[in-house]
């Protein structure tokens, strides 16, 4: 479709009711319902408890992870977090086919109990981040391959080239 069709189309789409029937006008939002949302953690975005946690963002073969599609969303979740918080200091990606659970798992337990025996001065986030026993990588195998993970289809570096990953086709 042209753009003109898409204003058009876009301007007359409807909406859903309370009840989920189907109107013709617009749906709109309840405020104070979004901020609610917003405030209690289902939506996700990089404020609030995700800006001073070890986020430990493990990516495999499980559901859709694995699809070159899918991937973006483990992309989203870190940039989101840099948005609110500068940087993405506290989250760590490791990508794999599979990803072994128990170094996961023992490297986010190590990390947790390492943030929380910091006595020294700072914030939460600040003993987080100087904490963080682990960094980016992928596995291959039951080889780890440590470097910064990035959202690209092409095999510019060891891990794309394993896990290509690009967007959303919808977005």
């Amino acid at each position: 479709i042209d753009v003109n069709q898409f204003i058009l189309l876009n301007s007359q789409v409807g909406g859903y009711d309370q009840d989920a029937n189907y109107v013709l006008g617009r749906t709109t939002g309840d405020p104070g319902a979004m901020k609610r949302a917003q405030q209690s953690g289902l939506q996700i975005g990089g404020n609030g408890g995700l800006s001073a946690i070890p986020v430990f963002d493990v990516s495999g073969i499980y559901n859709d992870d694995s699809g070159y599609h899918y991937q973006w969303f483990h992309f989203a979740l870190r940039d989101r977090i840099a948005e609110w918080n500068g940087n993405a200091d506290n989250e760590v990606m490791w990508r794999g086919n599979p990803v072994p659970a128990a170094p996961a798992w023992n490297a986010f337990i190590q990390w947790v109990a390492a943030y929380k025996a910091d006595t020294g001065p700072g914030t939460q986030r600040e003993k987080v981040i100087r904490n963080k026993p682990v960094q980016d990588g992928c596995w291959n195998g039951d080889t780890f391959i440590a470097e910064p993970q990035t959202l690209s289809s092409k095999p510019n570096t060891a891990c794309n080239a394993l896990f290509p990953s690009w967007t959303a086709p919808r977005l």
